[in-house]
């Protein structure tokens, strides 16, 4: 069975969108910070209130949601991305089936588990009463 190999960074493992070395790329890019400031507007005349001045700053972490597309990809490139997600789904396809069969013989076994259960029990039932019949056959006997 073939590895698959990522087009991005060229290691065995993962696929292009799942790279880390192009979510790193990607996250690097969406991190920016704001400073934003802003003071009283108002023209006070009094001195004291001048002499205060307040810098009221709030720091504040922004995220693009614009997803980083690249439209420089060749016709080849996602070609070889399209096939590399068919071969991961039909892997994945593979192994549904698999499992799928695993608990369907899994159902069956647990079928013919209860009715041995309920077997063992029919014949558990049999065996007390037969002991039964015999001991008080026995207590009989001796009583005469």
């Amino acid at each position: 069975e073939k590895e698959v190999i990522c087009y991005e960074c060229e290691k065995p493992g993962h696929i292009r969108p799942d790279c880390p070395k192009l979510k790193k790329m990607e996250d690097n890019l969406k991190k920016k910070a704001m400073i934003a400031t802003w003071s009283d507007s108002d023209d006070s005349s009094s001195a004291d209130e001048e002499n205060e001045e307040v810098a009221n700053i709030a720091f504040m972490a922004m995220e693009d949601d614009v997803v980083v597309t690249s439209s420089s990809l060749s016709f080849n490139e996602l070609k070889c991305e399209y096939d590399e997600l068919v071969d991961v789904l039909n892997d994945l396809n593979r192994e549904y089936l698999l499992l799928k069969k695993v608990a369907k013989d899994r159902a069956k076994e647990n079928v013919e588990l209860k009715n041995c259960i309920l077997e063992l029990k029919k014949d558990e039932s049999v065996v007390k009463d037969l002991s039964l019949e015999k001991l008080k056959e026995l207590f009989f006997e001796k009583q005469k």
